[in-house]
């Protein structure tokens, strides 16, 4: 079955970087291959995202982009309100949540292998910030096809069309609605209530992650456990083949000592065969010296 673009795109761009060229190179021959030149030529074109995309991409399939969101419109609101209190206590709030995230994407790049320099963590923070003072910024960063940074004033929208690697992929982006006189702007306990939810979320997230933690270290600590019976197991083996060797070392030793002293018998006997075959030799020499003795005239 073919597949469109953004279907392609997703797949390539839920990759590593470092696999982008190869990968892409792949799924172009794959459409080419199925009658799509249009679609493979189309394929061809898509660029290969920064690390700081990269990571910006990664983020947007999690649900910290809620609480992004989340602040985006705590933030109308307390423009609509013209509350400057408000403003600048969320602003404060955008800039610190953004660095929580941007620190959680840098352990993803670790992960996947990406290298991530400072400059590049700076990079996702100020695209995390504009994500909370823009619609659009936001709704692009939500395709997941992210090739490059943006930053945004909040001023103005910021044009992401050059940021997205395919750009029929972005959503409308409504502007929002200004207030209606009857109808009562955020209140400090409305931003509040906003700031607990976000903090109730976060908490819910560090809970899950200790779990994980926790389970993970579970896993480790039995792999661990499976490990060490493992070993224990050859070091008792060990010992064992360790003892017999021990045994038989011993027992060729002994032989050994048997064997020395039957040797060492036999050459004290061999000295003694060998004194007294001299004394022969002696005694039959000096008979014959005798019988010499008695015989001459």
């Amino acid at each position: 079955m073919s597949r469109d673009l953004v279907t392609i795109a997703r797949d390539l761009y839920a990759g590593r970087p470092q696999d982008f060229t190869v990968w892409r190179d792949e799924l172009a021959q794959q459409a080419r291959s199925e009658g799509g030149r249009a679609l493979a030529a189309a394929v061809k074109k898509l660029r290969k995202p920064s690390a700081a995309a990269w990571v910006v991409n990664a983020l947007s399939a999690t649900d910290r982009f809620d609480d992004l969101d989340d602040l985006r419109e705590q933030l109308l609101s307390a423009q609509a309100a013209v509350d400057g209190v408000a403003m600048r206590q969320l602003g404060r709030d955008a800039r610190v949540l953004a660095r929580q995230i941007a620190e959680s994407g840098s352990v993803l790049a670790d992960e996947a292998g990406v290298v991530l320099s400072a400059a590049a963590l700076a990079e996702v923070q100020e695209t995390l910030r504009a994500v909370t003072v823009d619609a659009g910024v936001a709704a692009a960063v939500r395709t997941g096809f992210m090739v490059r940074s943006v930053t945004s004033t909040g001023l103005e929208a910021v044009d992401v069309s050059a940021a997205v690697a395919v750009a029929s992929a972005l959503p409308d982006v409504e502007e929002p609605a200004e207030p209606e006189d009857d109808q009562p702007s955020a209140t400090v306990s409305d931003l509040s209530a906003a700031r607990t939810r976000r903090e109730e979320r976060e908490a819910k997230r560090a809970e899950e992650e200790q779990k994980r933690a926790e389970a993970q270290r579970a896993r480790e600590l039995r792999a661990a456990q499976k490990q060490l019976d493992a070993v224990t197991a050859a070091a008792k083996q060990a010992e064992q083949a360790c003892t017999a060797s021990t045994t038989r070392l011993e027992k060729a030793g002994r032989a050994l000592a048997e064997a020395q002293q039957v040797l060492d018998e036999a050459q004290a006997a061999e000295e003694e065969s060998r004194a007294a075959a001299d004394e022969a030799r002696l005694a039959v020499d000096a008979a014959r010296a005798d019988v010499d003795r008695l015989t001459d005239p």
